[in-house]
C-alpha cells in the first residue's frame, strides 16, 4: 500500500524533483557506510592501542629489572676494587710521577735554551753566564739542584756583585737577579780613580775618568792601604747623612803618636784632624762644633775636640818654613 502510495507520489512528482529524490537517498546510503567504517578504525584502534600499552608496561619493567641488576652488579664491583685501589695508590702515584719526569727529561723542555740576567749591573750577561759554568742545553734539573753553588761561583768573580740569586722560569729559562754594592768613595792614584763599594774594597782593575766620578762622594788618595781603606768605609758607613755628606778629600796624615791620622777636607771650607781609630766616635760631633764657628776652621779631634781658624795654620806654617829657612 505504502509502496503503491510512494509510487504514486513519484508520479505526481516532476521529473527534476524525482532526481533529486534519487540523489538524497544515494547521499543516506554514502553516509551509513562511511558510519560503519569508521566504527570499525575506532574498534581496532582501540585494541592496538591497548596491545602497545602492554608491551610499553612489559618493557619498562624489564628495563628497571635490567637498571636493578647492573646497579647492584657496579656496587659488587666498587666493594672489590676500592680496597685494592686504596691499598695501591701510591704505586700508581709514583709510576706517574716517574712516568712524567723521564717525559719531561726526553723533552726539549728540559734543557737550557735561554740565560737572563736582571739588575742593574756593571758585567755583561756573557760575563754573567760564563762565571757560572752553564751553558745552552744543560739540563735543567741539574742547574737546578746545583743552583746555591752557582750563585756563590758568580759573586766571588765579581767584587761588585753582592748577590746573585738563580732562579729557574719555566719551560728553560735560566734567571740570575743581581744585586751589586754600592759606590761610597773612590782611591785616586795618579790622577786616576777606582771605586770603593760598601763592603769595604776597592776595585783597582776598574778605572774611572775623573768626569766620571760621582762628586758627592768622598775621594782617599793612594797613601792608605786596602786595610785602612776598609776601616774607613766601616767608619764611614756608621756616620750621619749629614757628616757623610760633608766630606770630600780624605789624606793620611800620621803624626808620631797618632800614625793613624787623618785630615779631612770638608765641603764647607773647614778641615777635621781626627785618628782613623776614633773617626765614627768622634766625627759625629763635627756638626755641633762647626755651629760656633764664624771662619773656616781646623777642628782637631786628636786629642779632645779644639779648633782655630785656617788662616792661623797657614801663618803657622808660613812661620815653621821660615825658621827651617834661616
Amino acid at each position: 500500500m505504502s509502496d503503491k502510495k510512494e509510487n504514486n507520489e513519484n508520479k505526481e512528482l516532476s521529473p527534476w524533483q524525482q532526481k533529486h529524490l534519487e540523489y538524497q537517498k544515494e547521499k543516506n546510503k554514502q553516509t551509513e557506510e562511511v558510519q560503519s567504517s569508521e566504527n570499525v578504525k575506532d574498534k581496532k584502534s582501540k585494541s592496538k592501542k591497548n596491545k602497545v600499552e602492554d608491551v610499553e608496561f612489559f618493557e619498562e619493567e624489564q628495563i628497571e629489572s635490567e637498571n636493578f641488576g647492573e646497579s647492584e652488579a657496579q656496587e659488587v664491583n666498587k666493594r672489590k676494587i676500592f680496597p685494592i685501589l686504596k691499598k695501591m695508590w701510591w704505586v700508581i702515584l709514583g709510576f706517574l710521577v716517574v712516568l712524567i719526569f723521564n717525559l719531561y727529561n726526553v723533552s726539549p723542555y728540559s734543557s737550557v735554551k735561554t740565560f737572563t740576567v736582571k739588575g742593574e749591573t756593571h758585567e755583561s750577561t756573557e760575563a754573567i753566564a760564563a762565571a757560572s759554568g752553564i751553558r745552552l742545553n744543560d739540563k735543567i734539573l741539574n742547574i737546578y739542584e746545583h743552583r746555591t753553588k752557582i750563585s756563590k761561583q758568580i759573586e766571588e768573580k765579581f767584587l761588585r756583585i753582592k748577590n746573585a740569586d738563580l732562579k729557574i722560569k719555566l719551560p728553560n729559562t735560566v734567571v740570575v737577579n743581581v744585586e751589586e754594592y754600592p759606590v761610597v768613595a773612590y782611591v785616586k792614584n795618579n790622577n786616576t780613580y777606582y771605586p770603593i763599594i760598601s763592603n769595604g774594597s776597592y776595585i783597582d782593575t776598574e778605572k774611572i775618568e775623573q768626569n766620571k766620578i760621582d762628586k758627592k762622594l768622598p775621594v782617599l788618595n793612594k797613601m792608605l792601604d786596602k786595610k785602612e781603606v776598609k776601616s774607613f768605609v766601616d767608619s764611614y758607613s756608621e756616620l750621619n747623612v749629614e757628616v757623610r755628606s760633608q766630606i770630600s778629600v780624605v789624606n793620611k796624615t800620621p803624626t808620631k803618636s797618632t800614625p793613624d791620622f787623618l785630615t779631612l777636607d770638608m765641603r764647607d771650607g773647614n778641615k777635621v784632624l781626627v785618628p782613623l781609630s776614633e773617626m765614627d766616635i768622634k766625627l759625629p760631633y763635627y756638626s755641633s762644633v762647626k755651629k760656633s764657628l764664624s771662619v773656616p776652621s781646623v777642628i782637631d779631634m786628636e786629642a779632645g775636640i779644639f779648633s782655630y781658624p785656617i788662616s792661623q795654620e797657614k801663618q803657622d806654617s808660613e812661620i815653621q818654613t821660615n825658621t827651617n829657612d834661616e
